[in-house]
């Protein structure tokens, strides 16, 4: 029938597209994209598919991957490029730290340092568990230090913790204007 024949014809092309030749148009014929809900579904029935599938699997922190064609695509640049019109310049910033959260509304443009100020957590190597706070043994304190445009600020050495941990999110409030508030 006209309605496999259509279906047939948009596997073909789907699977031809390379990343460099997607565009918005070709985007928006083969997905649909919820901008309440940030989720991609499919328009057309492909490998193992079918049309009005939600498209793309997550990786083990949350993000979603769509596979057009050849290429790998996560979801929160092709939201962007679907309402938008093109790719992003910069970095995809979750403005509320969510990268299951693919709504429009909470994706911005960031580059890579505005977009380490919405860190939420220590890195898994920060024996304190406490983003912003080292312990140093040295001293027998706690330090409280920041990176703002890849340049670190000593906020001081504390007797514990909490006071350090205080003294690094007063001056995340003030200097990383991306910082959740």
């Amino acid at each position: 029938t006209g309605s496999d024949r259509s279906d047939f014809i948009g596997v073909i092309m789907a699977t031809r597209i390379i990343k460099e030749d997607l565009t918005a148009d070709r985007l928006r014929e083969l997905l649909n994209y919820d901008r309440e809900t940030g989720v991609f579904s499919w328009l057309v029935s492909c490998r193992g598919t079918r049309a009005g599938d939600i498209a793309g699997t997550s990786s083990s922190e949350g993000r979603r991957h769509i596979i057009i064609g050849y290429a790998r695509y996560k979801a929160h640049r092709l939201a962007w490029l679907y309402v938008y019109g093109e790719f992003p310049k910069k970095l995809i910033d979750h403005i509320n730290g969510d990268p299951t959260d693919n709504r429009i509304a909470n994706l911005r443009e960031a580059t890579m340092s505005e977009n380490l100020h919405n860190q939420r957590r220590a890195h898994k190597n920060n024996k304190t568990g406490i983003l912003g706070v080292q312990w140093r043994a040295s001293k027998n304190k706690f330090r409280a230090r920041i990176v703002t445009d890849g340049k670190e600020t000593h906020l001081g050495y504390f007797d514990t913790s909490d006071e350090a941990q205080k003294a690094y999110l007063e001056a995340k409030s003030r200097l990383h204007q991306f910082a959740p508030k």
